[in-house]
């Protein structure tokens, strides 16, 4: 997630849009998947779901975030996978990123 939501709506679809291919990588590859092409994609998880992941929701997701750039969806989404990518023993890729991880966790309401 490279954008804020204020910034503007055609670069901020066009990176999350950019963003949901490396999440099907990531996510593909801690199962130990190629992931397939775009075209098989819903027939692949219809039929070999991704462990730990509701095939629907995630669908769902990456068609929102693809078409809006939805950054509270991809905050609470990366929620997710993060918690994923810890699981599978890659807690200090993370942390390596130090406080620029928070910038893509959910946020708490401020107002």
């Amino acid at each position: 997630m490279t954008c804020t939501p204020s910034s503007p709506t055609a670069r901020r679809r066009l990176d999350a849009a950019d963003s949901i291919r490396f999440l099907l990588e990531l996510l593909f590859a801690l199962d130990r998947r190629p992931r397939p092409y775009n075209k098989y994609l819903e027939w692949e998880l219809a039929r070999h779901p991704l462990p730990g992941w509701d095939t629907g929701m995630l669908l769902d997701a990456a068609r929102r975030i693809s078409g809006t750039g939805d950054v509270p969806l991809q905050r609470r989404l990366f929620a997710q996978v993060e918690a994923a990518a810890r699981r599978a023993g890659h807690g200090a890729v993370l942390d390596a990123w130090g406080k620029d991880l928070d910038l893509m966790r959910p946020q708490q309401d401020r107002s």
